[in-house]
């Protein structure tokens, strides 16, 4: 599932439901990471409602001025929803959204209940035509569970997407991150994988300085590459000490890892299951025993939420000044993946032989 990345604002550590009300209006902010082009807005419902008029808004950073919709929704899945714009949006990088949605009906949500900012029109609101959200409302200490999706046109197919933290900076053909000092940086691979159908595999190359903090793994696009390691929803990281970082809380595995070590990882979206490795030795997921991808046993369980998830690193809130080399294709891997599994991505990496051209220059 190529994109053009993901902009994301606060990932709850436990999922709280939030509900502004019949005829409403409920605004999260987001400050965009790097510049592009929204095509959809992403968003968690806390648990499925039916008959429910629900359109996605997204305004500006005074939440005074409707930037861009979605068609009118008439249901809320549990957990996964994505609303596409009826006009893709061009973002630009630093700058702040008001994103949410206005609903005809009580609508329950993912909220996190404190360190984020929004902004709630309570009552008084029309799904066809919303109103001006700055004329009546009120700021709220709460952030909910959302994402922006980016357009991919043009993307690789391959490698880091373009919505790396700030001071990240990608090289050779996207597919090494370098982190500068400072904690709370991520990026994370533009192929996203959706739980629920096929088995993958991925390798990242660990370089630079890594800290205690520091965390490989997947990711849902939700959780903000700003945002570290720290446990919340929908996150599944390796540590350095050799524990796994998941909604749960920690599991150690005594998998340690350092500067120069390949950490692999196999991701069994039928059976939503995960495993890491090292230098390809054994398999760990759900504890200090090995497990075995290729026969589905020892892996850790992760939600089958229906989020797309991405491969992800994160400084954590140590820093470090790490370099990480992500190995999605089959051209690029230094092990070879589990029985069963294919490469994270299906794009080529470098360029297919049939496609490159040799030049002549003649002056």
């Amino acid at each position: 599932m190529p994109t053009g990345g993901f902009v994301a604002g606060i990932v709850p550590n436990v999922r709280g439901s939030g509900n502004a009300g019949a005829n409403s209006i409920f605004l999260s902010a987001i400050t965009a990471q790097q510049s592009g082009t929204v095509v959809a807005v992403l968003q968690d419902g806390f648990s499925a409602t039916a008959v429910t008029t629900l359109k996605a808004l997204i305004y500006d950073s005074a939440h005074s001025v409707l930037l861009a919709s979605s068609a009118q929704f008439s249901s809320i899945a549990a957990n996964y929803n994505r609303w596409p714009l009826t006009t893709p949006l061009s973002i630009t990088a630093g700058t702040t959204y008001y994103v949410g949605y206005v609903c005809s009906t009580s609508a329950p949500v993912t909220v996190r209940t404190a360190g984020g900012t929004s902004w709630l029109v309570s009552g008084g609101q029309s799904v066809a035509s919303p109103a001006n959200p700055l004329a009546a409302g009120a700021a709220s200490a709460v952030a909910l569970m959302l994402a922006l999706e980016l357009d991919g046109s043009g993307a690789a197919g391959f490698g880091f997407s373009i919505d790396q933290a700030s001071g990240v900076t990608l090289s050779a053909s996207n597919t090494v991150a370098s982190y500068p000092s400072g904690g709370n940086r991520g990026a994370r691979s533009v192929i996203t994988q959706v739980p629920g159908t096929g088995k993958w595999y991925a390798e990242m190359l660990a370089a630079g300085t890594i800290n205690t903090g520091f965390g490989i793994g997947i990711s849902s696009p939700s959780w903000g590459i700003g945002q570290g390691t720290a446990q919340a929803v929908y996150i599944y990281f390796l540590l350095p000490s050799g524990s796994l970082q998941g909604p749960a809380g920690t599991t150690a595995l005594g998998l340690t890892y350092a500067s120069g070590d390949v950490i692999g990882i196999a991701y069994d979206a039928a059976a939503n299951l995960l495993w890491f490795n090292k230098n390809n030795g054994s398999w760990f997921g759900a504890s200090s025993t090995a497990g075995n991808p290729a026969t589905g046993t020892g892996g850790a369980a992760v939600q089958s939420t229906q989020w797309p998830l991405t491969v992800t690193g994160s400084t954590g809130v140590s820093g470090g000044t790490a370099v990480l080399t992500l190995r999605d294709t089959a051209g690029a891997f230094q092990y070879t993946p589990p029985s069963g599994f294919s490469a994270w991505s299906a794009a080529t990496y470098p360029v297919a032989a049939a496609r490159r051209r040799r030049v002549m220059v003649v002056g």
